[in-house]
């Protein structure tokens, strides 16, 4: 369930601004650093 959550973040980020390069949201970073391995 973990898993879904942190795809869903991620896509949800990604489709608030695709066109931007600038570092993701704080959230993002949490998730990323809670669960490395879930990153690709």
């Amino acid at each position: 369930m973990a898993m879904r959550e942190l795809s869903n973040r991620r896509k949800a980020g990604q489709d608030r601004h695709p066109e931007k390069t600038e570092p993701e949201p704080p959230a993002t970073l949490w998730d990323q650093q809670q669960a490395p391995e879930a990153g690709s």
